[in-house]
């Protein structure tokens, strides 16, 4: 079924978790070991950084910036649990993480957490999940970030991806940069709220499946270079969706098959890129 009107989708402001002025409550990763540039796995200093601010009372790690030519990042090979009274991992000015590994948000957090200044720039940025029933807070940095519990996740100013793994999830993001040249927001279920989402390559950017509700509101999408699955570039399978202001570039003759593709049990339709998709239109699609 379709609907003249968007989703109109539950919007929340990101909590405000309360900027630590006090340095005293902010330890830094590098005194732990951390070390840019050595092209040497940082996940064991990472955590002794953040089990030392657990154990003192602190709220803070931080991580230096980086400076000089490749390789200058530190390495995220493994899992880094943020838990006790850290409420921020933050990377001062320019802080390089790459890495497959995650920054994971332990189950009995008992308030939100936030991550930002963290960018993988030129290399495989690290996860953010949550596995805690606290909000998660990713602003201002690069990664793959991961709604694994029932728990709010805000994103403000990220280029990277989401995975919402939990039907009770909901994720507000805004400006959202997803560059990957696979599926770049899955909505397995959960609830998603875009507004002003920027990309290239290409790939499926919104795919919502399993009774999802996903709503965006602002597109830009850079096409006709990069890489990945050029067969649709939204897909609803048994859920709801709305796009809103979505406009579609491209620099050469190649683009999208299609800009919609729905499923609903066996029936399979598609709305052919330029039938009807312009800027500044509105598809909405619902589940019967």
């Amino acid at each position: 079924d379709s609907s003249n009107h968007s989703m109109r989708l539950p919007i929340k402001q990101t909590p405000d978790t309360g900027w630590e002025s006090d340095t005293n409550n902010w330890l830094n990763a590098a005194v732990f070991g951390a070390k840019y540039g050595d092209n040497q796995d940082d996940t064991a200093a990472f955590q002794k950084a953040v089990d030392a601010a657990a154990e003192a009372g602190k709220t803070v790690v931080y991580i230096p910036t980086v400076s000089g030519r490749d390789p200058n990042w530190y390495n995220l090979n493994g899992t880094v649990t943020v838990y006790g009274s850290v409420k921020c991992i933050m990377g001062l000015n320019f802080s390089r993480v790459i890495g497959d590994g995650k920054f994971l948000v332990r189950s009995d957090m008992n308030h939100p957490v936030e991550f930002s200044g963290i960018y993988g720039f030129g290399g495989s940025p690290p996860y953010f999940q949550n596995d805690s029933a606290q909000p998660m807070i990713v602003r201002n940095s690069e990664g793959r970030v991961l709604a694994n519990s029932s728990a709010d996740v805000f994103i403000e100013d990220v280029a990277g991806t989401i995975a919402i793994n939990n039907p009770k999830a909901h994720v507000w993001a805004r400006q959202l940069n997803p560059e990957s040249r696979a599926i770049n927001a899955l909505n397995n279920g959960g609830t998603l709220w875009i507004l002003g989402l920027k990309t290239e390559n290409y790939g499926i950017k919104i795919d919502t499946l399993s009774g999802g509700r996903s709503e965006l509101i602002g597109a830009h999408v850079y096409t006709g270079f990069g890489h990945g699955d050029k067969t649709t570039l939204f897909r609803i399978k048994d859920s709801s969706a709305s796009f809103a202001s979505v406009r579609e570039i491209t620099f050469s003759g190649d683009g999208y098959t299609n800009s919609i593709t729905e499923v609903r049990g066996s029936d399979s339709r598609t709305l052919p890129r330029g039938k009807g998709w312009t800027s500044g239109t509105l598809y909405s699609g619902r589940a019967r």
